[in-house]
């Protein structure tokens, strides 16, 4: 009996590592070709305008419906040279801040809730972005200090 108990275990493990490794593989493979879709669609034919393809930062709107353990948001080392970053969907001024970061970036969402992937446009930008740091004080010469700057932002 013990013998046989640990057989139908070893079998329902097994059985279940095929289906979670299976849906591994759909979510990742659906992820590297919505990537290489983005690169090659958005890239315009040869000309002088644009001579390179462009460049993508796809922001990650996970639904309740997705499963956890399958991450799309990782990213090779170098981010400046990756064609694609991706990052997850955060507050409207987080998300605001990351694409000023990266203002040579075409951005997408991409929404994610247990089905396939939907690709969505990126909010526009709808205030002005905060200085970098270090240029505060070229601000406050230009005559555009804190108190400037929240004049004209209102």
């Amino acid at each position: 009996a013990a013998v046989l108990l640990s057989f139908l275990g070893v079998v329902h493990l097994s059985l279940r590592i095929d289906r979670d490794a299976s849906g591994s593989w759909a979510w990742a493979a659906e992820r590297t070709a919505l990537a290489e879709r983005l690169q090659a669609g958005g890239a315009a034919p040869p000309s002088e305008s644009r001579k390179s393809p462009p460049k993508w930062l796809l922001l990650v709107r996970y639904g309740p419906a997705h499963n956890p353990h399958q991450e799309w948001v990782y990213n090779s080392i170098d981010l400046a040279e990756s064609p694609v970053l991706w990052a997850r969907e955060m507050d409207p001024e987080s998300d605001q801040r990351l694409l000023a970061a990266f203002p040579e970036r075409q951005c997408r969402i991409v929404h994610l809730n247990g089905g396939p992937a939907e690709i969505l446009p990126c909010p526009a930008a709808s205030a002005p972005s905060l200085p970098p740091e270090g240029q505060t004080e070229n601000l406050e010469r230009a005559g555009m200090g804190s108190s400037q700057r929240k004049d004209r932002i209102k």
